[in-house]
């Protein structure tokens, strides 16, 4: 990274995870940032706070147009099952199967 005076840095500045991913990774950023004077955005409150991941704005593709949309994709997505124990009887293992049926026709049809 460049060396830019105290001058031309911002830092403290602070995401809530709907502006920046991490350009290594790809995933959401929540946390402080500091802005340097040509726009770059890096992860951390200062230069001197660590690992500083340039971060990127979040593309228009995957930014939810509103929050109806965001709680439309939490409902079509199937739930996931847990199995803690085997089986014992008859009747769990045609509960379970009928739920693991349900949940692949609900996937089928909604996708």
């Amino acid at each position: 990274m460049a060396y830019y005076p105290k001058s031309q840095i911002k830092t403290n500045l602070k995401t809530n995870g709907d502006e920046f991913i991490l350009s290594s990774t790809k995933e959401k950023y929540i946390g402080f940032y500091y802005e340097v004077s040509n726009g770059d955005k890096f992860s951390g409150k200062t230069p001197e706070s660590g690992p500083n991941i340039l971060l990127l704005p979040i593309p228009a593709d995957q930014e939810p147009e509103s929050a109806e949309a965001e709680e439309q994709s939490v409902l079509i997505s199937p739930p996931i099952i847990i199995i803690n124990d085997y089986p014992n009887s008859p009747q769990q293992i045609q509960d379970l199967y009928l739920t693991m049926l349900l949940l692949f026709l609900h996937k089928k049809i909604i996708i």
